[in-house]
């Protein structure tokens, strides 16, 4: 019995290093000379750091750190909040051509992201916002999983929650907000719209 935990154990840090390797080989390649990457070995014959002050005078890589960031939490928050109003439309108010719509923002899911790329370019150029922010952040606001998965969450909260929140006069966006989605979230994790 001991050998074969033995003959496991091997296997998997086995398996560990051998996906621990490729970050080795980066951060050993990152400290080598440029002429010195293509001999690289287990052990280094050489460490600098001048790739590193390379780098940081030939690209203005905080710049883009905080471009990165602006992007990421501006389009995590407008999916938030533009997803859990589209996802409350869908699931909880009854309009013409609702289920239609549904199927056509379930439909966008199957569609690959190179079949958008060029109208969504001619769209930037038409607004003028090549080369700008809001190029990356309102395309990425239209999330149809981010929709499909509000419009479930809020199927399962009873409509006679919502009735009770009208009859005290909340408004659709109080409703969305502060009754809906924080009854999607378990009450141990603090609610992101808490804030709002």
């Amino acid at each position: 019995m001991k050998f074969s935990k033995l003959i496991l154990f091997l296997l998997l840090l086995g398996a560990a290093l051998s996906f621990l390797y490729p970050f080795y080989w980066m951060i050993l390649a990152s400290l080598t000379p440029e002429s010195q990457i293509g001999q690289l070995g287990v052990i280094p014959k050489e460490l600098t750091f001048s790739n590193y002050t390379l780098m940081f005078s030939k690209i203005p890589i905080w710049r883009s750190l905080l471009n990165s960031t602006i992007v990421a939490g501006c389009s995590t928050l407008g999916v938030l909040i533009f997803g859990s109003m589209a996802g409350y439309s869908l699931a909880k108010l009854q309009f013409r051509g609702q289920g239609l719509l549904f199927l056509l923002i379930i439909f966008t899911m199957t569609l690959p992201f190179q079949i958008t790329l060029i109208p969504n370019y001619i769209l930037m150029v038409k607004f003028r916002w090549v080369d700008t922010l809001a190029a990356l952040i309102i395309p990425a606001l239209n999330n149809a999983f981010a929709i499909l998965m509000f419009r479930q969450a809020f199927k399962s909260i009873p409509n006679d929650l919502i009735d009770a929140a009208r009859i005290d006069g909340c408004s659709e966006l109080r409703i969305i907000f502060q009754i809906l989605c924080t009854n999607i979230i378990p009450p141990s994790s603090p609610s992101p719209f808490s804030l709002l």
